[in-house]
Protein backbone atom coordinates (compact mmCIF):
# COMPACT_ATOMS: atom_id res chain seq x y z
CA UNK A 1 0.00 0.00 0.00
CA UNK A 2 1.50 3.25 -0.93
CA UNK A 3 2.21 6.00 1.82
CA UNK A 4 1.53 9.06 1.96
CA UNK A 5 4.76 11.22 1.79
CA UNK A 6 4.48 13.07 5.00
CA UNK A 7 4.30 9.99 6.85
CA UNK A 8 7.68 8.62 5.41
CA UNK A 9 11.15 8.48 7.17
CA UNK A 10 13.09 11.38 5.94
CA UNK A 11 15.72 9.21 4.44
CA UNK A 12 13.10 7.35 2.44
CA UNK A 13 11.16 10.42 1.20
CA UNK A 14 14.89 11.80 0.12
CA UNK A 15 15.73 8.14 -1.73
CA UNK A 16 12.33 8.28 -3.83
CA UNK A 17 12.93 12.07 -4.61
CA UNK A 18 16.19 11.42 -6.26
CA UNK A 19 14.72 8.06 -7.96
CA UNK A 20 12.20 10.34 -9.33
CA UNK A 21 13.77 12.98 -10.53
CA UNK A 22 16.89 10.71 -12.73
CA UNK A 23 13.53 9.19 -13.87
CA UNK A 24 12.65 12.51 -15.40
CA UNK A 25 16.09 13.23 -16.37
CA UNK A 26 16.42 9.89 -18.53
CA UNK A 27 12.79 10.70 -19.70
CA UNK A 28 14.10 14.40 -21.28
CA UNK A 29 17.34 12.87 -22.43
CA UNK A 30 16.87 12.31 -26.14
CA UNK A 31 18.95 11.02 -29.18
CA UNK A 32 20.54 13.48 -31.90
CA UNK A 33 19.84 12.02 -35.54
CA UNK A 34 22.54 13.53 -37.87
CA UNK A 35 21.64 12.76 -41.60
CA UNK A 36 24.41 13.49 -44.21
CA UNK A 37 23.23 14.67 -47.36
CA UNK A 38 25.27 13.52 -50.61
CA UNK A 39 27.59 16.12 -52.15
CA UNK A 40 27.28 17.26 -55.59
CA UNK A 41 29.74 18.06 -58.02
CA UNK A 42 32.39 16.69 -56.66
CA UNK A 43 34.33 15.91 -59.81
CA UNK A 44 34.33 20.09 -60.15
CA UNK A 45 35.59 20.50 -56.32
CA UNK A 46 38.67 18.18 -57.27
CA UNK A 47 39.88 20.30 -60.38
CA UNK A 48 39.34 23.38 -57.97
CA UNK A 49 41.67 21.70 -55.28
CA UNK A 50 44.44 21.36 -57.95
CA UNK A 51 43.68 24.79 -59.09
CA UNK A 52 44.23 26.45 -55.86
CA UNK A 53 47.08 24.14 -55.10
CA UNK A 54 49.37 24.55 -58.64
CA UNK A 55 51.32 28.15 -58.74
CA UNK A 56 51.57 28.09 -61.96
CA UNK A 57 47.52 28.47 -61.98
CA UNK A 58 45.57 31.87 -61.99
CA UNK A 59 43.70 30.45 -58.99
CA UNK A 60 46.83 29.66 -57.32
CA UNK A 61 46.05 29.97 -53.46
CA UNK A 62 42.76 31.87 -54.41
CA UNK A 63 41.13 29.45 -51.23
CA UNK A 64 36.85 29.29 -51.57
CA UNK A 65 35.10 30.61 -48.50
CA UNK A 66 32.16 28.38 -47.16
CA UNK A 67 29.22 30.40 -49.03
CA UNK A 68 31.42 29.29 -52.35
CA UNK A 69 31.95 25.42 -51.62
CA UNK A 70 27.91 25.03 -50.91
CA UNK A 71 27.33 26.66 -54.01
CA UNK A 72 29.66 24.62 -55.56
CA UNK A 73 29.06 20.80 -53.88
CA UNK A 74 26.14 21.57 -51.59
CA UNK A 75 23.02 19.29 -51.88
CA UNK A 76 19.75 21.28 -52.85
CA UNK A 77 17.38 22.86 -51.06
CA UNK A 78 14.83 19.99 -51.92
CA UNK A 79 16.83 17.43 -50.39
CA UNK A 80 16.96 19.23 -47.72
CA UNK A 81 13.50 19.91 -47.41
CA UNK A 82 13.13 16.43 -47.81
CA UNK A 83 15.57 15.20 -44.83
CA UNK A 84 14.10 17.66 -42.69
CA UNK A 85 10.79 16.15 -43.29
CA UNK A 86 12.18 12.74 -42.80
CA UNK A 87 13.65 13.52 -39.16
CA UNK A 88 10.40 15.12 -38.44
CA UNK A 89 8.41 12.03 -39.49
CA UNK A 90 10.38 10.13 -37.05
CA UNK A 91 9.39 12.34 -34.06
CA UNK A 92 11.83 15.04 -34.10
CA UNK A 93 11.53 17.98 -32.28
CA UNK A 94 10.90 20.73 -34.77
CA UNK A 95 12.44 23.34 -32.80
CA UNK A 96 15.72 21.13 -32.90
CA UNK A 97 16.54 20.48 -36.50
CA UNK A 98 19.49 22.59 -37.65
CA UNK A 99 21.12 22.74 -40.97
CA UNK A 100 24.58 23.35 -41.57
CA UNK A 101 26.52 26.03 -42.64
CA UNK A 102 27.16 23.78 -46.31
CA UNK A 103 23.69 22.14 -46.36
CA UNK A 104 25.25 18.77 -45.94
CA UNK A 105 24.00 18.23 -42.86
CA UNK A 106 21.07 18.17 -40.72
CA UNK A 107 20.16 17.45 -37.42
CA UNK A 108 17.68 16.83 -35.17
CA UNK A 109 16.70 15.63 -31.20
CA UNK A 110 13.88 12.70 -30.98
CA UNK A 111 13.17 10.96 -28.13
CA UNK A 112 15.43 8.56 -26.69
CA UNK A 113 12.89 5.54 -26.66
CA UNK A 114 11.74 6.13 -30.13
CA UNK A 115 14.23 3.45 -32.73
CA UNK A 116 14.61 5.20 -35.45
CA UNK A 117 14.55 2.87 -38.85
CA UNK A 118 16.68 3.12 -41.92
CA UNK A 119 16.33 5.76 -44.38
CA UNK A 120 16.16 3.07 -47.22
CA UNK A 121 13.84 5.33 -49.04
CA UNK A 122 16.21 8.14 -49.62
CA UNK A 123 19.27 6.29 -50.44
CA UNK A 124 19.83 8.08 -53.79
CA UNK A 125 20.09 11.53 -51.33
CA UNK A 126 21.25 10.64 -47.99
CA UNK A 127 25.44 10.07 -47.24
CA UNK A 128 24.59 8.18 -43.72
CA UNK A 129 22.79 8.33 -40.74
CA UNK A 130 23.93 8.21 -37.48
CA UNK A 131 23.02 8.38 -34.07
CA UNK A 132 24.63 10.33 -30.99
CA UNK A 133 23.61 11.12 -27.27
CA UNK A 134 21.79 14.46 -27.03
CA UNK A 135 23.57 15.46 -23.61
CA UNK A 136 27.31 16.85 -23.97
CA UNK A 137 27.78 16.35 -20.61
CA UNK A 138 31.83 17.27 -20.43
CA UNK A 139 34.44 14.53 -18.88
CA UNK A 140 36.30 14.99 -15.71
CA UNK A 141 40.29 15.75 -16.18
CA UNK A 142 42.62 14.55 -13.89
CA UNK A 143 46.14 14.77 -13.99
CA UNK A 144 48.88 12.16 -14.90
CA UNK A 145 52.10 11.40 -13.33
CA UNK A 146 55.21 12.80 -14.54
CA UNK A 147 56.97 9.91 -14.41
CA UNK A 148 55.26 8.55 -18.08
CA UNK A 149 57.08 11.70 -19.72
CA UNK A 150 60.83 10.68 -18.18
CA UNK A 151 60.47 7.41 -20.52
CA UNK A 152 60.78 9.97 -23.51
CA UNK A 153 64.60 10.84 -23.76
CA UNK A 154 67.88 10.61 -25.52
CA UNK A 155 67.79 9.49 -29.18
CA UNK A 156 63.71 9.76 -29.01
CA UNK A 157 63.84 13.22 -28.11
CA UNK A 158 61.98 16.53 -29.58
CA UNK A 159 65.24 17.81 -30.22
CA UNK A 160 67.01 14.61 -31.78
CA UNK A 161 63.78 14.30 -33.86
CA UNK A 162 64.03 17.86 -35.16
CA UNK A 163 67.78 17.49 -35.67
CA UNK A 164 66.71 13.93 -37.59
CA UNK A 165 64.43 16.44 -39.85
CA UNK A 166 66.61 19.06 -40.52
CA UNK A 167 64.26 21.23 -38.73
CA UNK A 168 66.21 23.92 -36.62
CA UNK A 169 64.91 24.02 -32.69
CA UNK A 170 63.95 27.18 -32.62
CA UNK A 171 61.95 27.47 -35.36
CA UNK A 172 58.46 29.11 -34.63
CA UNK A 173 55.55 30.05 -36.60
CA UNK A 174 55.22 33.95 -36.98
CA UNK A 175 51.60 34.09 -38.48
CA UNK A 176 49.41 34.28 -35.59
CA UNK A 177 46.38 32.87 -38.11
CA UNK A 178 48.23 29.58 -38.41
CA UNK A 179 46.08 26.93 -36.55
CA UNK A 180 46.90 23.44 -35.98
CA UNK A 181 44.26 20.63 -34.42
CA UNK A 182 44.40 17.13 -32.88
CA UNK A 183 41.00 15.06 -32.48
CA UNK A 184 40.63 11.85 -31.41
CA UNK A 185 36.84 10.29 -29.21
CA UNK A 186 36.03 8.21 -25.84
CA UNK A 187 38.78 9.79 -23.44
CA UNK A 188 40.66 11.52 -26.05
CA UNK A 189 42.64 15.05 -23.92
CA UNK A 190 44.85 16.09 -22.44
CA UNK A 191 46.67 16.83 -18.88
CA UNK A 192 47.65 20.38 -18.80
CA UNK A 193 49.67 19.84 -15.77
CA UNK A 194 51.67 17.15 -18.30
CA UNK A 195 52.09 19.24 -20.82
CA UNK A 196 53.99 21.70 -18.72
CA UNK A 197 56.13 18.94 -17.31
CA UNK A 198 57.04 18.11 -21.05
CA UNK A 199 57.57 21.57 -21.88
CA UNK A 200 60.16 21.97 -18.48
CA UNK A 201 61.79 18.58 -20.18
CA UNK A 202 61.96 18.62 -23.55
CA UNK A 203 60.55 21.51 -24.97
CA UNK A 204 61.61 24.81 -23.28
CA UNK A 205 59.76 27.35 -26.44
CA UNK A 206 56.51 25.01 -26.22
CA UNK A 207 53.55 27.82 -26.14
CA UNK A 208 51.21 26.39 -23.32
CA UNK A 209 48.65 29.18 -23.44
CA UNK A 210 48.69 28.21 -27.61
CA UNK A 211 46.75 24.95 -26.78
CA UNK A 212 42.97 25.31 -26.12
CA UNK A 213 40.23 22.42 -26.01
CA UNK A 214 37.59 23.29 -28.78
CA UNK A 215 34.94 21.24 -27.16
CA UNK A 216 33.76 20.66 -23.49
CA UNK A 217 35.03 16.90 -23.84
CA UNK A 218 38.72 17.45 -22.27
CA UNK A 219 39.58 13.52 -22.06
CA UNK A 220 39.51 10.98 -18.65
CA UNK A 221 42.65 9.61 -17.15
CA UNK A 222 43.68 6.18 -17.49
CA UNK A 223 41.93 5.56 -21.19
CA UNK A 224 43.30 4.08 -23.95
CA UNK A 225 43.00 7.71 -25.84
CA UNK A 226 43.71 9.94 -23.20
CA UNK A 227 47.29 8.61 -23.23
CA UNK A 228 47.55 8.75 -27.19
CA UNK A 229 45.90 12.34 -26.80
CA UNK A 230 48.53 13.67 -24.24
CA UNK A 231 51.08 12.14 -27.08
CA UNK A 232 49.80 13.62 -29.76
CA UNK A 233 49.08 17.35 -28.00
CA UNK A 234 53.03 17.38 -26.95
CA UNK A 235 54.30 16.43 -30.36
CA UNK A 236 52.40 18.91 -32.88
CA UNK A 237 52.71 21.35 -30.26
CA UNK A 238 56.17 20.81 -30.26
CA UNK A 239 56.97 20.34 -33.99
CA UNK A 240 54.66 23.26 -34.39
CA UNK A 241 56.16 26.17 -31.72
CA UNK A 242 53.95 29.03 -31.20
CA UNK A 243 50.92 27.38 -33.46
CA UNK A 244 47.26 27.94 -32.03
CA UNK A 245 46.73 24.31 -30.84
CA UNK A 246 42.93 22.83 -30.89
CA UNK A 247 41.91 19.89 -29.14
CA UNK A 248 38.98 17.97 -30.07
CA UNK A 249 37.27 15.61 -28.79
CA UNK A 250 32.89 15.43 -30.24
CA UNK A 251 32.20 12.15 -28.92
CA UNK A 252 32.87 10.76 -25.31
CA UNK A 253 31.26 6.94 -26.01
CA UNK A 254 33.57 4.37 -25.12
CA UNK A 255 32.41 2.06 -28.39
CA UNK A 256 34.95 4.11 -29.89
CA UNK A 257 37.06 3.12 -28.08
CA UNK A 258 36.29 -1.00 -27.41
CA UNK A 259 33.55 -0.82 -29.97
CA UNK A 260 32.75 0.06 -33.69
CA UNK A 261 31.90 3.40 -33.06
CA UNK A 262 35.27 4.73 -34.20
CA UNK A 263 34.20 4.99 -37.70
CA UNK A 264 31.05 6.83 -36.84
CA UNK A 265 32.82 9.45 -34.87
CA UNK A 266 35.13 9.92 -37.26
CA UNK A 267 31.93 10.84 -40.23
CA UNK A 268 30.53 12.51 -37.79
CA UNK A 269 33.26 14.88 -37.26
CA UNK A 270 34.84 15.17 -40.52
CA UNK A 271 31.65 16.15 -42.19
CA UNK A 272 30.63 18.93 -39.13
CA UNK A 273 35.08 20.19 -39.69
CA UNK A 274 34.09 20.97 -43.34
CA UNK A 275 31.41 23.65 -42.02
CA UNK A 276 33.48 25.39 -40.28
CA UNK A 277 34.53 28.85 -41.57
CA UNK A 278 38.16 28.81 -40.14
CA UNK A 279 39.77 25.10 -41.12
CA UNK A 280 43.06 24.26 -39.78
CA UNK A 281 45.97 24.28 -41.87
CA UNK A 282 47.56 20.66 -39.78
CA UNK A 283 44.51 18.03 -38.81
CA UNK A 284 46.13 15.35 -37.09
CA UNK A 285 43.94 12.00 -36.10
CA UNK A 286 43.97 9.81 -33.51
CA UNK A 287 43.65 6.43 -35.59
CA UNK A 288 45.19 4.21 -32.50
CA UNK A 289 41.34 2.67 -32.86
CA UNK A 290 41.52 1.57 -36.03
CA UNK A 291 42.67 -2.02 -36.75
CA UNK A 292 46.03 -2.25 -39.37
CA UNK A 293 43.64 -3.45 -42.18
CA UNK A 294 41.46 0.24 -41.82
CA UNK A 295 44.69 2.43 -42.22
CA UNK A 296 46.14 0.19 -44.84
CA UNK A 297 42.45 0.60 -47.02
CA UNK A 298 42.83 4.10 -46.31
CA UNK A 299 46.19 4.69 -47.77
CA UNK A 300 45.55 2.47 -50.69
CA UNK A 301 42.31 4.38 -51.66
CA UNK A 302 44.76 7.13 -51.21
CA UNK A 303 47.18 5.55 -53.75
CA UNK A 304 44.18 5.15 -56.08
CA UNK A 305 43.47 8.89 -56.22
CA UNK A 306 47.02 9.68 -57.12
CA UNK A 307 47.97 10.82 -54.07
CA UNK A 308 51.39 9.32 -52.69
Amino acid sequence: KPRRADTMPPRLLALCLALALASCALASSGTEIVVGLKLQRLDKLEAAFWEISNPRSPRYLSFMNLTTLADLIGPSPAAVNQAKAWLLTRGADPESICVSAMGDRVTATVPKRLEVAAATEYDELFDFVLHRNANKNSSSLISSSRKALRSASGRYSIKAQKQAYGIPEDLQASNPRTLQMVWGPGTFGYSKSQLSAFKEEQCPLLNIDKVVFDTENHGQAGGDNYGEGNLDVSMIASFGLNITTLVSNTNTSMSTEEGNGFGEAMLDFITALANRDTLPQVLSLSLGSLSAYSCDLLCDQAVKKGHE
